[in-house]
């Protein structure tokens, strides 16, 4: 299987809308299909997507870094 390159500007929300992180200007996130560089859910949610389109993901825990245990 040939893995391709992705690149893509993104913005992240918490549940209540806040911006929690965000790409830079000229400075999408790069990515090996594959390999494991960004979340599943992620992953699997933008290969499909065609240069320039945009798409609004949301994504449960499970699809993500699983859920939030307190710890300290």
């Amino acid at each position: 299987m040939s893995r391709r390159v992705f690149a893509f500007h993104y913005v992240l929300k918490g549940a209540d809308g806040v911006v929690l992180d965000a790409s830079e200007e000229n400075q999408p996130l790069a990515f090996l299909e594959g390999a494991a560089q960004i979340i599943p859910g992620l992953e699997a949610a933008i290969l499909d997507l065609d240069e320039g389109e945009k798409k609004i993901v949301f994504l449960k825990a499970s699809e993500a870094y699983g859920p939030f245990e307190e710890k300290w």
